[in-house]
């Protein structure tokens, strides 16, 4: 995943999801086709990208985060 965070919380998240090792960063201020090139470059000959997303959504998936939102909000209404 290449971001290109343009403000608000986009910057931390960006950085959060950096940490996670599934993606790369270009800000605005760098956004340049030679600097997205390389960039795209990287992530799709580091196979180390594409590995921690898979782990990271078999995490996603065991929290089960929509069922989980949908009882919680039934068992505010009950």
């Amino acid at each position: 995943m290449l971001l290109v965070p343009h403000g608000h919380d986009q910057f931390d998240n960006a950085r959060r999801v950096r940490k996670l090792g599934v993606a790369r960063t270009v800000f605005p201020a760098e956004y340049r086709a030679e600097r997205v090139a390389r960039e795209l470059g990287a992530l799709l000959r580091d196979a180390s990208y594409r590995e921690r997303a898979a782990a990271v959504a078999a995490i996603v998936r065991e929290e089960r985060g929509a069922e989980a939102a949908a009882d919680a909000i039934e068992l505010a209404l009950a």
